[in-house]
């Protein structure tokens, strides 16, 4: 088993204009671990990402995979489907992962495959600009998953997919873990990142104010999203929730 840390990342910490983005963050991932990183929106997970791909320069801290600190040598070991991926709208799903396959030396019988897998076959010929949500998201999947990567990054894959579209992402997660591949997802889906990860960090204004196994991180409480909701109120996590100890605020009466 390895003992070298898959990634590392120490003590990030990035601000824009004086608004602190991430906040002093460091986490360790060995091979086949699967992170769940959450958090409310705007608490710094993308930015996080961007700055482990290297399309971000912290102010301070490092990143290093496999050993390596240089973003352009080990991003090629590296595979992400952002939730902001961008697809040229005018072209065809098909155009478009024939265009990234030509970016990362794949071919058609590389991602020919997961156009099958997610369902995505009767679509390739649509201008992605004609494509829902979902099939961008299934289109950006199959984008990251044409080649074989040693960490993956899936920013939100769950958003806007339909349930089967859910419970194959799940798969597909389970899949890449059984082949000693590493994950970093983000998702409010938080019962599919229980079901799925082995470890989560909890992010709250910039800060990972928690980090471990998920069995750890649970505790208690009966599911990772009761765990979520109380320590994301509780000291030293940011402001509270605006309702409190309620869970929900109180709706309108018809």
């Amino acid at each position: 088993m390895p003992t070298t840390p898959l990634l590392q990342i120490s003590s990030v910490t990035k601000a824009f204009e004086g608004n602190v983005a991430v906040n002093d963050v460091s986490l360790t991932l060995m091979e086949g671990q699967v992170l769940g990183l959450l958090g409310p929106n705007g608490c710094g997970k993308s930015t996080l990402f961007k700055i482990v791909l290297g399309l971000l320069l912290p102010d301070s801290g490092t990143v290093t995979i496999k050993g390596n600190t240089d973003a352009d040598q080990y991003r090629k070991q590296l595979s992400v489907a952002l939730d902001d991926h961008y697809f040229d709208p005018n072209l065809s799903g098909m155009a478009n992962l024939r265009a990234t396959a030509v970016i990362k030396g794949c071919t058609e019988a590389d991602f020919g495959p997961w156009i099958d897998a997610l369902d995505m076959r009767p679509a390739m010929g649509k201008d992605v600009g004609k494509y829902s949500f979902g099939m961008r998201k299934r289109l950006s999947l199959i984008a990251a998953l044409m080649k074989p990567a040693d960490l993956y990054i899936l920013d939100e894959p769950g958003n806007g997919l339909d349930i089967p579209g859910i419970v194959l992402v799940r798969q597909i997660i389970q899949d890449l873990k059984s082949k000693g591949k590493t994950v970093i997802l983000s998702s409010h889906l938080l019962g599919d990142v229980e079901r799925s990860c082995t470890h989560v960090g909890l992010m709250n204004q910039g800060k990972l104010f928690e980090y471990g196994l998920m069995q750890d991180v649970v505790g208690e409480f009966a599911s990772l999203e009761d765990s979520f909701m109380a320590k994301l109120a509780g000291p030293g996590t940011g402001r509270p929730l605006p309702f409190g100890d309620v869970g929900m605020p109180p709706l309108p009466t018809a």
